[in-house]
């Protein structure tokens, strides 16, 4: 397991790396308003892919719980027709939004007596081409997704992850050189547009090589393998919504109650709390199969230890990185994007996020993915639809009166909900208690933050740390007393995590 995860963990640091390295790169060659342009048109199409329904996560499950290659190619043609239907159906309803997308944000609307729209008269016909065209990247990725969930219902995850790797390079390649050359957001769609071919190629290749006897046809439709994937993926399309609601509505709030300015503010605020979800959600990935795995085994105690032990290392690790950003956040997202003024945004934004997200993460990244892998999908997609809803309501509520803050407050509060709600709930499903979970992974945890805490605020208060330089010291600082707290504090005598036992091992390596 710690394998795969780490396949994981090392695809999602270098988008991570990528996601520190764009987005600077955008806002410099396009300018505030235009890059601004470019996100209200990702958010917005980004709810097409809500037309997965829940396939791929489905079939993830549904050829992890196969019990043959017969049945795994039963799951994997009706899959693939699915996803074709799916396609078709996208571009339809990438039409509607396409007008939607034109009266809210292009459209001139009168306010304070002045008449203007959301993105700038220059960016407008631009927006409408790239949106056209990010609709079709959309529409046909949905069948690009079966060798993927492929790999991962069979728990290839080292492999999965080297191609989505190289995919991520040649796409990041691509970008650069538009915004170098000609930055234009009609530019940067079409780039989306080429990485389809290697989508399309690579990972086929690497399924068809490793299971010759997969053979993606249609005709291999089943009924019953379609019943299964609906059941399973309708619920999961709740559990995408309500997520789509929490963490890319956004700017489409921002976008409304404000202009594309502040979307480009908050967008940038935000990007290392969620690039922080996203390598917490590398354990979710494996620990579904798994869960399913252990299931049909009918090992639930292994079940329990996973979890927990799981929970404490995600814990631990939205800590490492949370706690720096709670303090020195804005400080550090002013220097990434070289514009003192993200500094006021990021100091509304970021501490009210991360807040709510040492409670949030462990949930998203281990609980919830083992309720998936045991098939425990229903609560837990209605609730995450209903925080959702929720979470527009606040932010629509806040965003004019407090601005930024008040978007950020609307996110922060559904998600400790939801997190507290899942836990309890969660607990009762596979038989353990409560109490037992929190004493586990919360008390040292939470003594060991206090040191590095106080530190870094030290640091703030006395040196008022700007340059990438005085960053990075206070970071490798941070690092070096987490490093310490965790080995001699948190994890001594832990009955799950043997710590000590490797670095012994280590130890007598380099003694050699």
């Amino acid at each position: 397991m710690f394998k795969n995860i780490g396949a994981q963990w090392i695809r999602t640091l270098i988008f991570i790396a990528v996601g520190l390295f764009v987005p600077p790169l955008m806002n410099h060659f396009l300018g505030k308003g235009t890059y601004g342009a470019w996100s209200l048109i990702m958010s917005t199409t980004g709810f097409i892919k809500l037309l997965a329904l829940g396939v791929p996560i489905a079939t993830v499950r549904a050829i992890a719980a196969a019990k043959d290659e017969e049945e795994v190619n039963q799951v994997v043609g009706t899959s693939k027709k699915i996803f074709m239907l799916i396609g078709v159906i996208a571009l339809f309803v990438g039409t509607a939004l396409y007008f939607f997308f034109e009266q809210a944000y292009l459209t001139p609307h009168i306010v304070d007596g002045v008449l203007e729209s959301k993105i700038a008269a220059k960016d407008a016909w631009a927006a409408r081409l790239a949106f056209g065209l990010v609709v079709g990247h959309v529409a046909l990725t949905f069948v690009m997704q079966l060798p993927y969930t492929i790999l991962a219902g069979k728990q290839q995850f080292v492999a999965q992850n080297k191609i989505m790797i190289f995919v991520l390079l040649i796409r990041v390649s691509m970008i650069v050189s538009v915004l170098a050359i000609n930055a234009s957001i009609i530019l940067l769609a079409i780039v989306e547009i080429i990485t389809l071919v290697f989508e399309f190629i690579l990972p086929w290749r690497s399924v068809k090589k490793r299971y010759p006897e997969l053979r993606f046809q249609i005709r291999d439709y089943n009924k019953s393998s379609m019943k299964t994937i609906f059941n399973f993926g309708g619920y999961i399309v709740l559990l995408h919504i309500g997520m789509r609601l929490c963490f890319e509505t956004d700017a489409l709030v921002i976008g409304w109650g404000m202009n594309s300015q502040s979307v480009t503010d908050y967008n940038q605020s935000n990007a290392f709390i969620i690039h922080l979800i996203q390598l917490m959600m590398g354990v979710g990935g494996v620990m579904m199969p798994m869960a399913t795995k252990l299931q049909k085994e009918e090992k639930f105690q292994e079940l329990e230890q996973i979890f927990y032990k799981w929970s404490k290392i995600t814990f631990s690790l939205a800590l490492l990185v949370g706690i720096y950003l709670l303090v020195l956040g804005p400080e550090f997202v002013a220097w990434w994007m070289h514009d003192v003024s993200y500094f006021e945004p990021a100091k509304q934004v970021v501490p009210a996020l991360m807040l709510s997200c040492f409670v949030f993460l462990p949930i998203r990244a281990v609980t919830l993915p083992m309720l998936l892998g045991l098939g425990k999908v229903k609560f837990p997609a209605w609730l995450f639809l209903g925080i959702g809803i929720l979470n527009i309501g606040i932010s629509l509520a806040l965003v004019r009166p407090l601005g930024l803050f008040g978007v950020a407050l609307g996110t922060a509060i559904p998600n400790v909900i939801y997190a507290v709600i899942v836990l309890v709930y969660a607990c009762h499903q596979i038989d353990c208690r409560l109490i037992d979970y929190v004493r586990y992974v919360v008390p040292k945890c939470f003594l060991g933050s206090i040191p590095i805490v106080a530190g870094l605020f030290w640091i703030r208060a006395t040196y008022a740390p700007r340059s990438l330089a005085e960053l990075m010291i206070s970071g490798i600082g941070m690092v070096v007393i987490f490093v310490i707290m965790w080995i001699g504090f948190v994890y001594r005598k832990d009955p799950l995590v043997d710590i000590n036992g490797p670095l012994k091992s280590l130890l007598k390596k380099v003694s050699r």
